[in-house]
Formats: C-alpha cells, structure tokens, sequence
C-alpha cells in the first residue's frame, strides 16, 4: 500500500471511531507482516536482530518472532545502527 492511501485510510479510521491504540497496533501488524512476506525468500537463521527506530517497538519485536517463531532481538543501541554503518562507510572514503 502507498503512503497516501495508508494516511487516508488511517485518517477513516480514526474518524470512524477507532482508538489510536487499535490502529496503531493494525500498522504494527501490517508491518511485521510485509517484513515476514520479505523475509520470507530468505534463509534466516535465529536470533534475528531488530535494527533501526522501530526496534524499540516491543510491539513489533513481538509480532515479528511470533509471525516468524524464531528469537527476535534487539540492542539498546539498535537505533544507532543505520548512523554507524554510514560513518563505517564514511571513514573508507
């Protein structure tokens, strides 16, 4: 789904009643899906580390080994993880 027609439709939801807590938890959802779906034409073996911003989603960390039934894991410096690859790369430049 585009980012357009997923703002509107977040934007319907929320209008028609729904908490934000329960379309949160549906992006959540829908997230870890598409990741899975990805994953999915991939060998991956356990643990699977969580990278990046949304690695500090518990939620997401959750949906991910439960979608998967393989160890999800995160780092307290997951976030940083994008940052640090890019000055990895930058300091071979």
């Amino acid at each position: 789904m585009c980012a357009v027609f997923a703002d509107s439709e977040l934007v319907s939801l929320l209008a028609g009643g729904k908490s934000r807590e329960a379309v949160a938890g549906g992006v959540v959802q829908a997230v870890a899906a598409r990741v899975v779906a990805l994953a999915g034409r991939l060998e991956i073996q356990p643990p699977i580390l969580l990278t990046g911003g949304l690695a500090k989603l518990e939620q997401l960390r959750a949906a991910l080994e439960q979608r998967m039934q393989k160890p999800v894991v995160t780092s307290a410096l997951s976030h940083f993880a994008g940052a640090i690859g890019a000055a990895q790369k930058g300091a071979l430049m």
